[in-house]
């Protein structure tokens, strides 16, 4: 018996939109190509005798650049639409607000979560597999049972079906399968979940501060307005744990929080006195830290473990562009640079409250370094 090896494409450009995607041919991301690549590192070692694929460019695209970190370029590839993505019809093209604007969001999510009801002029996720099962039954099983290490390379909903095979799953055992992206949660989630969950807006008693203490309008109704924009996915955001801990190649174990280990809004920047964070981090189980929550880099010891922040894409401080972190085999602060006047306009098109102080501002003139750190003082661990 050989190895199966299911693989689901990076990033594509419509998942960067928020866009249902479906059958619409898309390429992937510079993040979606790091994914593939960073895929194809982990298969190094891994004889790949065939590889099956979609017709869509951007399971294709992910196929290629992870055989070739692999450093097995060449490897026979079979294409077929039976394991392309569901086919979402009528809502292909549509962001999650102009499907909910046209359709209604109960309806929206009636067609997302069911396993046998289809969007108009798409296919439900039982059609997807009613493709895609005989397609690996007939083509991929047969190569894995005669001994071939098999690579596929598709899509979120046509390796569901396959999975669904493997596992011997239930139809509503396969809707709650993921595969797999982990999640943690910050004080941005837990202060949608207050607003959500409580009965006015007078009875929120959390905001997500450092301080505990409630936050000003015309805050409030701004976080008020972005409650409503994830009010279907509370019971996940609800699921999210603090923390999780990853075996990454290279760095071992690695804990990934998002202020710290022990809660979500505490302040540790580059320049919080060794000192103080001993007891924050003392006990933790791993050999490297990720955390976020004052969206700036760094890379520094607490003792002899290594914590890092990856800073932010969306709203960096101290800095402009989009800070990201690559890990595995090392560490890589990154930052990714893109036309934020462009994207300070789109912004502008959308009915962001506050847009301008909470969204143009962070992308065109964030504060500086000093700026923050004089206004965490009061605050910092």
């Amino acid at each position: 018996m050989g190895k199966l090896i299911l693989l689901r494409h990076g990033q594509s450009t419509w998942n960067l939109e928020n866009k249902f995607t479906g059958w619409i041919d898309v390429p992937l991301t510079k993040l979606g190509e790091e994914e593939a690549r960073r895929a194809g590192q982990h298969l190094k070692g891994i004889k790949i005798d065939k590889a099956y694929t979609s017709v869509l460019t951007r399971a294709i695209e992910t196929l290629n650049i992870a055989l070739v970190a692999a450093g097995q370029a060449g490897v026979p590839t079979e294409f077929d639409k039976a394991i392309n993505e569901r086919m979402y019809g009528d809502l292909q093209g549509l962001d999650k607000a102009e499907t909910a604007k046209k359709f209604g969001d109960e309806q929206v999510k009636i067609w997302r979560r069911s396993y046998d009801i289809a969007p108009p002029n798409g296919e439900s996720l039982k059609d997807t597999a009613a493709r895609a099962l005989p397609y690996f039954c007939e083509k991929i099983l047969p190569d894995v049972k005669a001994g071939l290490n098999v690579l596929v390379s598709a899509h979120g909903n046509s390796l569901r079906a396959i999975v669904m095979e493997l596992d011997n799953l239930t139809k509503e055992q396969v809707l709650e399968l993921n595969i797999p992206t982990q999640f943690i949660y910050g004080n941005g989630d837990l202060a949608m979940l207050a607003q959500l969950q409580a009965a006015s807006p007078g009875d929120v008693k959390y905001w997500g501060s450092s301080s505990g203490g409630p936050l000003p309008e015309p805050y409030g109704e701004l976080f008020r307005w972005t409650a409503q924009q994830v009010r279907e996915y509370q019971d996940v955001l609800a699921s999210w744990p603090l923390t999780t801990t990853v075996e990454i190649d290279g760095l071992g174990k690695v804990l990934f929080c998002h202020a710290t280990p022990r809660n979500e809004t505490e302040i540790v920047t580059r320049l919080t006195p060794e000192e103080r964070l001993a007891p924050v981090f003392a006990g933790v189980d791993a050999s490297v830290v990720v955390c976020g929550h004052t969206h700036m880099q760094f890379d520094r010891l607490v003792g002899g473990l290594r914590v890092v922040n990856a800073g932010s894409v969306g709203m960096p401080f101290g800095t402009t562009g989009a800070d990201w972190l690559m890990l595995g085999p090392g560490i890589d602060l990154r930052k990714t640079n893109y036309d934020t006047t462009a994207a300070a306009e789109i912004f502008r098109r959308t009915e962001y409250p506050m847009v301008e102080e909470m969204a143009v501002r962070y992308i065109l003139n964030p504060p500086t370094e000093q700026e923050l750190f004089a206004a965490w003082a009061s605050t910092e661990v």
